[in-house]
């Protein structure tokens, strides 16, 4: 694709300027679904996905990158910040995929509010930078078949006697967080049996639940989870009524419900309502301490 900008369309500053490769190797390596655009002056600009690349044409030097550089999860990136990682990618190619999200995050930073990493949300963003060319990433190692994980179901999670009755019979409930292997094991197990999506990794920073009667500790009633909100979805975005510069100002103050089972054998009378409604309540403070 060819094309006539005028140069003033070049945003120009140190922040642009990145180490130079020579404009003979970088057309002979140029990623498929590239443009190249040529300037007045004999300027060339090649664009990559979210980023542009600028040479001078005369002496193949890259002169800098065209913004904005992109944007991804919510957060804008900066050519020197897609820069940076392609150099952890390049000189750190011995890493798991996981470990180098995780020290691109440090290094930036990009973090939740609680000071967490976001190694999830910078995992797919280094891995959609590789889709488009723009870095290399190491061969993701076999550590069994692909496609969802298979959750191995146990006598734990099989359907029990029939409960009824009504929900203040089962006051107070108990909120048990999910925070040892063994009572994620149970609460991955009930969702994958017993809940119409089954169980799906989650992607960000989740809060799991397994709700109990007080009356009794064996009484396991329901379990949900609360996740990290979905960037765009437009039942949400329409009832809260914000724009997409509110929208990326407030995201992180709301949280995603992403499950919630009572379990099949439960019929208890407004046990539902009333699990929510406490949930709700407690989630602030569970979220900032999780």
């Amino acid at each position: 694709m060819l094309a006539r900008l005028p140069l003033a369309a070049i945003p120009q500053g140190p922040e642009s300027v990145v180490p130079a490769r020579s404009l003979a190797s970088y057309r002979d390596h140029r990623p498929a679904g590239s443009l190249r655009f040529v300037l007045k002056d004999g300027t060339e600009i090649h664009r990559i996905g979210i980023l542009a690349e600028v040479y001078d044409y005369q002496t193949g030097k890259l002169v800098g990158h065209v913004g904005p550089r992109g944007r991804f999860c919510g957060r804008n990136f900066t050519g020197q910040e897609v820069e940076l990682m392609r150099e952890i990618a390049r000189h750190h190619a011995g890493l798991a995929i996981t470990e180098m999200a995780r020290t691109v995050c440090e290094l930036l930073p990009w973090k939740r509010a609680n000071g967490g990493l976001k190694d999830q949300e910078c995992r797919q963003l280094l891995e959609h930078l590789r889709n488009r060319g723009w870095l290399r990433l190491p061969v993701v190692r076999n550590s069994g078949p692909r496609g969802p994980r298979q959750i191995q179901l146990s006598e734990a999670s099989a359907p029990q006697a029939r409960v009824e009755g009504s929900a203040g019979e089962f006051e107070p409930l108990v909120f048990e967080i999910v925070d040892d292997r063994k009572t994620s094991q149970l609460w991955t197990e009930l969702i994958e049996r017993h809940h119409y999506l089954r169980y799906r990794v989650p992607v960000g920073a989740n809060l799991r639940y397994l709700v109990r009667s007080g009356q009794s500790e064996a009484s396991l009633l329901a379990c949900l989870s609360w996740s990290s909100p979905a960037w765009k979805m437009a039942a949400r975005d329409q009832w809260i009524g914000w724009n997409a510069e509110q929208r990326a100002r407030n995201l992180q103050l709301i949280v995603n419900q992403s499950r919630f089972l009572v379990l099949p054998w439960v019929r208890v009378k407004g046990l539902a309502s009333k699990i929510l409604a406490q949930s709700a309540h407690r989630l602030p403070a569970d979220w900032e301490h999780r």
